[in-house]
């Protein structure tokens, strides 16, 4: 398995010590924003996601993260 591949919808290896936390979500009519917390072992990660709404369903458009040291 190479890096990218769990981001085609296959989970990646460490996923059952993996541990999430959705911190905010905010909606604006078609556009909303979304942060998340992520721990991955000693690890911590906090996630944006911008989303839009487009037939009929939120869609990720973007991602930005920041690791905590």
């Amino acid at each position: 398995m190479t890096r990218g591949d769990h981001g085609r919808g296959r989970p990646a290896p460490d996923e059952p010590v993996r541990t999430r936390r959705i911190d905010a979500v905010d909606v604006h009519g078609t556009v909303a924003t979304a942060t998340m917390t992520l721990s991955r072992g000693a690890d911590t990660f906090t996630d944006i996601f911008l989303l839009v709404r487009a037939d009929g369903s939120w869609r990720i458009v973007n991602k930005a993260y920041h690791r905590h040291t």
